[in-house]
């Protein structure tokens, strides 16, 4: 069971809540087989690990969102098992060195061309069901100063190459050893007539139309199969001062610490190393808010290919370590799932850490953490090979589940001073490239976001716009932009109501090229959500339209 998030991480202690709820609803144990992981984009959901001082890290704990997150994933597991099918797989490796580029320069230039498929086809009709691509990038297209909730680079390439189907195809991406590969940018020629469009977004979606083209330009070949070993097992590593064999002079901090060397510049390859960076660590002050002092490490078979978790942001060059080192015991090619099962920070070899820059800074235990990562991870992959051979590494405990989160006071729904309606409305008429901007009253996101679909002119009635794979065009996929500006600010804490005036951008003509089909066509935008009405005893739903527009072929 994989299953990946839209967070910058993930924790043992969600994962340790995701397998209770699996083991009540399914009735079998499933620690071993699942895999939680993050695509680490950094415009996600915080505030769900409960450690006081992580508060400085991801924001204070709210167990409300916590338990709907939890819900949330067991929901898409269990739709996951009830749409169980025969199926084949198979794998192939696309190449490409445009997604991403080495962002350190404390370590030599690294690249990793290998774009790793898993294509999954029914046994009924043939079609393929999904797809999972295997990459690393980190998801800092987007900056802490844009508010933007988004999948970010992950979010592109998923999309653009579901783009390419003729059916609905579940694409997922999977985070590999993204540390210090930040996201590529591929140029394409834009049309003429392009929109000015956000740069991050229309970066996403240049990321995901070269990935498309790479993958699809393999697709056919790869080599499908009706029979394989679909197999995991999980094991857990300890770590904390002693283990790591520091002198307590060394590293001082009895609960690990972040942020050591952060005042110092990164020391680039053919500088001396930075004796001074265990100066100004920023310690875990509690054994309640300790960084992780354990970690779940799971291995396994799909098919011809093998793969293992690790536990946070590894290096290009100790992902290699690790995924070379399986290889060996195993004879197998081995998938390298980063930001998976726990999250540690930064792990960097020894000698890489104490060049400094933002990503030593970011290890919770110093120096040797990523290496003793590693070296657990290549210990369990023997131990895989010959399941009689005992682990070499210190071991944790099974993690107790945390909660039960049950005794919050829920969150309250702000009432709307005004019913649903449209404040700013389309323009009649849109020039190619023009950006269609329509601005609605609509309700408190706590009741959840709205959904904008758009919809065509089709005779005397509307029907919904449709990707070539048959979805419908909608503010949840990259298409257009939903933006919120509440009428008083959330700042304002004496307010008793606010207006949610919820506005949806849509380029006409796309720079990275692709979208949706509008050139010469009457369009409209209707926004369908949940909406508290001041004085209303419940909150109602309500669907809304804007004027029609036609776009300039």
């Amino acid at each position: 069971i994989i299953v990946r998030t839209d967070t910058v991480g993930v924790s043992a202690a969600l994962r340790r809540s995701l397998v209770a709820r699996l083991q009540s609803a399914l009735g079998e144990r499933v620690d071993h087989q699942l895999v939680l992981m993050a695509t680490h984009t950094h415009s996600g959901p915080g505030r769900l690990i409960d450690k006081p001082y992580w508060q400085v890290i991801q924001d204070y704990f709210w167990p409300e969102l916590y338990v709907r997150v939890v819900d949330a994933l067991e929901g898409v597991v269990l739709d996951a098992v009830a749409d169980l099918e025969p199926a084949r797989l198979g794998f192939g490796v696309a190449q490409t060195t445009d997604l991403h580029n080495d962002r350190r320069c404390a370590n030599p230039e690294e690249d990793e061309p290998a774009l790793p498929v898993l294509r999954v086809d029914r046994l009924s009709d043939g079609q393929t069901k999904a797809v999972a691509v295997f990459h690393a990038i980190h998801g800092t297209l987007l900056s802490m100063r844009e508010y933007a909730l988004s999948q970010d680079a992950s979010g592109g390439l998923e999309a653009k190459i579901a783009e390419r189907f003729d059916h609905p195809v579940q694409v997922m991406f999977v985070q590999g050893a993204a540390a210090d590969m930040a996201p590529g940018s591929p140029h394409f020629d834009p049309p003429a007539d392009a929109a000015q469009w956000n740069g991050a977004f229309d970066r996403a979606e240049r990321l995901g139309r070269r990935a498309a083209d790479v993958v699809m330009a393999m697709f056919d070949d790869i080599e499908m199969s009706e029979t394989g070993v679909i197999h995991a097992r999980t094991e857990r590593v300890a770590i904390d001062r002693d283990i790591l064999g520091y002198d307590p002079m060394e590293f001082r901090w009895e609960h690990g610490a972040v942020y050591c060397g952060a005042g110092y510049d990164e020391r680039c390859v053919g500088e001396p190393p930075n004796p001074d960076l265990l100066r100004g660590c920023l310690p875990f002050p509690t054994a309640e808010s300790a960084a992780p002092k354990q970690a779940p490490l799971t291995i396994g078979r799909i098919g011809d290919y093998a793969f293992v978790t690790a536990p946070g942001e590894f290096s290009t060059a100790l992902g290699r370590r690790a995924r070379e080192g399986v290889e060996a015991s195993l004879g197998l090619p081995v998938l390298f799932l980063g930001y998976a099962q726990e999250y540690t920070g930064y792990n960097l070899a020894h000698d890489d850490w104490w060049q400094g820059g933002y990503e030593s800074s970011g290890a919770m235990w110093g120096p040797r953490q990523g290496d003793h990562f590693v070296d657990a991870i290549i210990e369990l992959g023997r131990s895989y090979a010959q399941p009689r051979r005992p682990l070499g590494f210190p071991q944790g405990d099974l993690e107790p589940v945390p909660g039960p989160y049950d005794d919050f006071e829920p969150f309250p729904v702000m009432p709307s001073p005004v019913e649903a309606g449209v404040l700013t409305d389309a323009p009649e008429a849109a020039a190619a490239g023009e950006v269609v901007r329509v601005t609605f009253a609509g309700g408190d996101p706590w009741l959840g976001n709205p959904l904008v679909t758009l919809e065509a002119q089709d005779g005397d009635g509307w029907v919904p716009v449709t990707w070539p794979d048959g979805r419908r065009v909608t503010s949840d996929d990259y298409s257009m932009v939903l933006s919120l500006v509440p009428d008083p600010v959330y700042e304002d804490d004496e307010a008793t109501a606010r207006t949610f005036q919820w506005t949806v951008e849509l380029p006409t003509v796309r720079p990275a090229g692709g979208g949706p089909d509008v050139r010469g066509r009457t369009l409209r935008l209707t926004l369908s959500g949940r909406i508290l009405v001041d004085g209303a005893d419940a909150p109602a739903d309500y669907a809304i339209s804007s004027r029609a527009f036609t776009v300039a072929p």
